[in-house]
């Protein structure tokens, strides 16, 4: 009768659901040509949560707003200037201003090989890549990458030599500004210690970042950056906490000035969407991106057809020529 009852109690085991934790892979979570994702800044006088290990709470929803705002835009190489600088990039990298981040993200490695600045130009040029991440990484993975290369601005070049790694330091819940909850995440503290040029002219910078990966989206939902450069006797710091629309919908108010209103409707939409505004402003074009923060539907016009959308959902950004107003949109057929 034991051995019965054991019996049943493993079958009833193997059967109950289990809440795996979360693994990045490069499937899911290497970016590709045509990813966009939007971020919002935060600041805090209190502490920034930073805690490691497994079953964690990270709470952020005491932050407040800081109104800037920017994208990160992932497009091919053919259509970005000074690609042939970097024959081995397959991918680029945008985000504010024009600075541009060339990436490989084709083989087993999520590479970055580089960046270059219009203003100048400047480029800098990884002979010895840096390995960003290398799939998969899961709960208490680690990687540690040297890399070198060079800074050539005009006609002087300063060497560049570092090392970058990463770790998956802690699972648990991310609590976003609006008080929006996302469980099953992935904490990943990736930190970069790079000296550029030699001898008491050295400037010596650091980066120590803090990603949260969701189970719901495809890049981090929230990420805190601390930066710190020395040069001679000179130090500078930085801070910003920024965090992915796309992973806190419920929490995004519309960005509301210049008198107007916003309506989009219905909502939920099946087949089609309507956009209307109060006010005197001029919608310029409308975009609606997916949970991964990919432009699935993009027009001028103010009815929108979302049949061929799967049932989601998803994030609509009105752009007009006084403002762009956010809201969150489900389809449901």
């Amino acid at each position: 009768m034991k051995k019965i009852y054991l019996a049943i109690f493993a079958i009833l085991a193997a059967s109950m659901p289990v809440c795996a934790q979360l693994t990045l892979t490069k499937a899911v979570h290497s970016p590709v040509v045509g990813d966009v994702v939007n971020y919002k800044e935060y600041d805090s006088t209190a502490v920034v949560p930073k805690n490691i290990g497994l079953a964690q709470t990270w709470n952020f929803s005491a932050m407040t707003s800081t109104q800037n705002a920017y994208a990160t835009t992932y497009t091919s190489t053919s259509s970005t200037p000074a690609s042939s600088l970097f024959p081995g990039a397959d991918l680029v990298r945008m985000s504010a201003g024009n600075d541009v981040d060339f990436l490989n993200v084709g083989g087993s490695n999520y590479e970055f090989l580089g960046n270059y600045k219009p203003s100048g130009p400047e480029i800098m040029n990884f002979t010895n890549t840096a390995v960003m991440m290398a799939w998969p990484v899961a709960s208490t993975n680690n990687y540690s990458d040297v890399v070198s290369g060079s800074i050539t601005s005009g006609t002087t070049v300063i060497a560049v030599l570092g090392t970058i790694s990463y770790t998956a330091s802690g699972t648990g819940t991310v609590i976003l500004p609006g008080s929006v909850t996302h469980t099953n995440c992935l904490q990943v503290i990736q930190s970069v210690s790079i000296v550029i040029g030699t001898g008491t002219n050295a400037t010596n910078y650091s980066h120590i970042a803090y990603s949260y990966y969701s189970s719901q989206t495809k890049h981090p939902v929230a990420e805190v950056q601390y930066e710190k450069e020395v040069s001679g006797g000179n130090t500078t710091k930085s801070f910003r906490a920024s965090f992915n629309t796309i992973g806190m919908p419920a929490g995004l108010t519309d960005n509301m000035n210049e008198g107007t209103q916003l309506s989009v409707y219905p909502n939920p939409a099946s087949d089609n969407l309507t956009i209307h505004l109060n006010g005197v402003v001029k919608m310029n074009k409308a975009v609606m991106y997916d949970l991964t923060g990919k432009v699935v539907l993009e027009t001028a016009q103010n009815k929108i057809d979302v049949s061929t959308l799967e049932p989601s959902v998803y994030l609509l950004k009105v752009i007009t020529d006084k403002n762009v107003i956010t809201k969150r949109i489900v389809v449901n057929h």
